[in-house]
C-alpha cells in the first residue's frame, strides 16, 4: 500500500514538472514570435534611399559626358556624386538627356534635377527652383584663327554671329542686338552640342559665335580646329542646379545648397574644378 502511495506521488510531481517544462517552452516560443515580429515590422517601417533622376547631356566635355567606356563623367557629373554620398536618403541615377529634352523631363517628372550647365536667368527662376550658383563661366566670341577684325560685340555689326536657339547666351545677344539697332546678323541654330556651331567657324560658315572658354578651348585642343576666343568675355555667367518647383523640389535644394556650402568649405568644390576645367570658377 505504502508503495502505491509513493507511487503516485512521484507521478503527481511528474506531471507538475512537466507542465512547468511545456510552460517555459510555450514562454520561449512566444517570446521568439515576438523578436520576430518586432524585427519584421523594424525593417518594414524602415525607410529605403529615395530615387532622384538627375537629367544631364552625355555629350557636353569637360562638364557632363560619356567617356571611352561609356560611363558617364565630367566636372558636374563627379561634383553630383559628390554631393549625394552626403546624403545617404537618396538613391542617385543619372538619366543621359539630349541638350532640347533637359527640361521636358523634368517638367514630366521623368527627372527630379538637372545637372547640366544651366544657366541662371529671370525665365528658370520663375518656373523652377535653382541651386546656390557652383560655377561661374565666361562666353566669349569664337572666330576663325588668325582673324583680327573682330575683338567684341560692336565689331560684328554687319557681320554674321551664330546662336544656339534658347540658350542664355543666345536671349542677352539678341537684347544687345536690339538695343543696338540689330546691325549684328544672326544665324539659328538648332545644334544640341556646340561641336557643330564652332566647326562652323572654323569652315567659315558664319563669322563668329559665342560660347564659354572652358568648352571652346576643350574643342580645340581635342579637334585642332582652326579657331580661338578674342577679346574680353562677352559675358560671366553662373550656372545652378535646377529643379522641380514642389515640395521635393524645394527639399532638394534646400539639402543640397548646404552640401555645397560644406564642399566649398572643404575644398573639394574648387579642387574638382581645377581638374576638370583648368581654373577654380567657383562663385564666393
Amino acid at each position: 500500500m505504502k508503495r502505491f502511495k509513493c507511487l503516485g506521488v512521484l507521478i503527481f510531481f511528474l506531471v507538475i514538472l512537466m507542465g512547468a517544462f511545456s510552460g517555459c517552452s510555450q514562454n520561449t516560443a512566444s517570446d521568439a514570435d515576438s523578436k520576430e515580429k518586432s524585427d519584421t515590422e523594424g525593417a518594414e517601417s524602415g525607410t529605403a534611399p529615395k530615387t532622384i533622376y538627375v537629367g544631364t547631356q552625355p555629350d557636353y566635355p569637360p562638364f557632363d559626358y560619356a567617356d571611352e567606356s561609356g560611363a558617364l563623367t565630367g566636372y558636374d557629373i563627379e561634383l553630383v556624386r559628390e554631393i549625394f554620398k552626403r546624403l545617404p536618403e537618396y538613391k542617385l541615377e543619372f538619366l543621359p538627356t539630349a541638350w532640347d529634352g533637359i527640361t521636358l523631363g523634368l517638367d514630366s517628372n521623368r527627372t527630379q534635377m538637372i545637372a547640366d550647365q544651366m544657366t541662371v536667368n529671370e525665365e528658370r527662376e520663375k518656373k523652377y527652383y535653382l541651386s546656390e550658383p557652383y560655377f561661374s563661366n565666361e562666353v566669349y566670341l569664337v572666330v576663325k584663327k588668325g582673324r583680327t577684325d573682330i575683338k567684341s560685340l560692336e565689331d560684328l555689326k554687319g557681320k554674321t554671329l551664330e546662336l544656339v536657339v534658347g540658350t542664355t547666351p543666345a536671349t542677352a545677344i539678341e537684347e544687345w542686338n536690339e538695343a543696338n539697332g540689330n546691325q549684328i546678323k544672326i544665324q539659328y541654330t538648332k545644334a544640341t552640342n556646340y561641336t557643330d556651331p564652332l566647326n562652323d567657324v572654323a569652315n567659315g560658315r558664319v563669322d563668329a559665335y559665342v560660347e564659354f572658354k572652358i568648352n571652346a578651348d576643350a574643342v580645340i585642343k581635342e579637334q585642332g580646329l582652326q579657331i580661338e576666343t578674342v577679346g574680353e568675355p562677352v559675358f560671366e555667367l553662373p550656372v545652378a542646379f535646377v529643379y522641380r518647383r514642389d515640395e521635393l523640389g524645394k527639399e532638394l535644394k534646400e539639402k543640397i545648397d548646404a552640401v555645397m556650402q560644406e564642399l566649398k568649405a572643404d575644398g573639394t568644390m574648387g579642387d574638382l574644378s581645377v581638374k576638370w576645367t583648368g581654373g577654380d570658377y567657383i562663385p564666393d
